[in-house]
């Protein structure tokens, strides 16, 4: 199989939601006790669903697989090193992140800090809790053989992809008013398989007809779609906190939403129709600054840590003034600009210190 060529359309909606999970992120540790409820809620909700829109751009090309061995090969070779990279820093920061903990060493990091692995889990320790998504990722890889034979019997009918689409959402429509009582979806095990394949599915069938979207008239429909669908999910989020409590309520913030569907869809649509085909600058610059979302996705909660660790998410809204909306939104920007820049600068050193290392090893050899 040929390596795939990149599609800025794709990369570009690729990119916002690397800059979506860096937001999502910066945003549940920036924030004020005299936020007006509904600004917190709005905000919680429309940075929630980057991963969405992760899976469903999995799902454009997952399915196309045919050499098993290959896939499973990359995988272990681009996510699956990387992520034990990751394990190895997170844990070699934990007293400086943390403070001093008592018994470690090469046996606690084998025996307790990674055992939680065998469950398909992510390590205990805060900075690495975001890799929950490569281990789900792992797991839908693994289960591709099998799914596979499913979504090619949709393949052969527009009427079974139609009816599958419309129970899926109709089922995550029922999850969300019984606050993930009707399919107890979750972040790793069997629910989040089940969860992360329904999205993934949605993104196979949304490719297939992707040329829908390449109207530019979904540059406006879809930012507006998209705001909307939030300011509903920030109204129902306020309803079940107040009537249902706050445990109950977070559930509509997770990526497993009837809401993620339609939010993913927006940006996956509005990429699709604002981005042109051809070779530009611009789109040659998306493609390259897309090629380190995972690698940016994997570091930048250590540079969160780092600056939670300095104080600096205790005193960045007091510098933007008084008004709580404008100082949360002022520091949240700056933040994000921060934090994305420092995980790209590291990104990239670390990409180009492995090839010069190569480079070396060749010309030695």
């Amino acid at each position: 199989m040929k390596a795939r060529v990149r599609d800025p359309k794709i990369e570009f909606a690729r990119l916002l939601a690397c800059m979506g999970v860096v937001i999502l992120h910066i945003g549940h540790v920036v924030g004020r006790m005299d936020e007006p409820v509904f600004f917190k809620a709005l905000r919680s909700c429309i940075f929630a669903d980057p991963v969405p829109v992760f899976w469903m751009i999995t799902g454009f090309f997952l399915f196309g697989v045919t050499n098993y061995e290959k896939k499973w090969k990359n995988t272990i070779v681009k996510i699956v090193i990387p992520t034990c990279f990751v394990y190895i820093a997170g844990y070699l920061m934990a007293d400086y992140l943390y403070g001093k903990l008592e018994g470690r060493g090469v046996v606690d990091f084998f025996v307790n800090y990674l055992s939680p692995l065998l469950l398909a889990k992510h390590p205990t320790i805060g900075v690495v809790a975001h890799t929950w998504y490569v281990i789900a990722y792992i797991l839908v890889i693994l289960c591709l053989p099998i799914v596979k034979i499913f979504v090619d019997w949709l393949d052969k009918s527009k009427v079974r992809e139609i009816v599958f689409l419309v129970v899926t959402f109709a089922l995550l429509v029922g999850n969300d008013l019984t606050y993930n009582g009707l399919l107890h979806l979750g972040f790793d095990g069997i629910p989040v398989i089940i969860g992360a394949y329904i999205f993934i599915i949605w993104g196979h069938i949304v490719y297939k007809y992707r040329h829908i979207f390449y109207k530019k008239v979904f540059c406006i429909i879809m930012p507006i779609l998209y705001i909307v669908t939030n300011v509903i999910r920030s109204c129902y989020y306020i309803y079940s906190q107040q009537s249902k409590g706050e445990e109950a309520a977070i559930h509509i913030t997770w990526w497993t939403t009837s809401f993620s569907i339609i939010v993913a869809l927006c940006v996956i649509g509005f990429s699709l129709s604002l981005i042109s085909e051809n070779d530009t600058k611009f789109n040659r610059f998306i493609n390259y600054l897309s090629g380190f979302s995972f690698d940016i996705y994997l570091i930048h909660p250590f540079i969160n840590a780092v600056l939670y660790r300095m104080g600096y998410f205790d005193e960045v809204t007091k510098v933007f003034g008084d008004n709580p909306v404008i100082s949360v939104l002022a520091a949240l920007i700056v933040t994000f600009v921060i934090v994305f820049v420092l995980s790209f600068v590291i990104a990239w050193i670390i990409k180009k210190g492995i090839l010069c290392i190569r480079t070396v090893l060749k010309r030695i050899q």
